[in-house]
This record gives C-alpha cells, structure tokens and sequence, in this order.
C-alpha cells in the first residue's frame, strides 16, 4: 500500500512539473505611455557649466556633449 502511494505521488509530482514546463513563456512587456515622455531626453545634448573652484583644481567654464539613447526594449535611455 506505501508503494502505491509513493507510486502514485510521483507520478502527480512528474505530471504538475512536465504542466509547468510546458507552459509557454509570458510575453515581453511593452513601453507605457510614462516611457514615450521620456523620448524629449533622446538625442544629442550640449552642456554649458560653471565649475566652482576645488582641491581638483580652479573653477572655470565647462563644456560638453550627452548622447542619450534608447536601450534595448525601449524601457530606458
């Protein structure tokens, strides 16, 4: 009777684990909404700065370039 039951145990075990794996995987989620207004900051962007003076060194202007894009997926930049 214990050998039934044990028996019968893992066959359940192997059948709900052989139903899980068979599943198919969830679609990949897509940009909302939120992540379109995030597009104003794509692009190539130029800097202007003013440096304060520091133990690194002396103060001054600073000037420089940012290019922000989009990763893969479309969730950030």
């Amino acid at each position: 009777m214990k050998i039934a039951i044990a028996f019968v145990s893992a066959a359940v075990a192997s059948l709900a684990a052989s139903a899980l794996i068979a599943q198919a995987p969830p679609a990949a989620p897509k940009p909302g909404p939120e992540h379109q207004k995030l597009a104003y900051f794509a692009g190539r962007w130029n800097e202007v700065a003013d440096m304060k003076p520091g133990p690194l060194g002396a103060g001054g202007k600073m000037t420089g370039t940012s290019n922000c894009e989009w990763f893969p997926g479309g969730f950030y930049l």
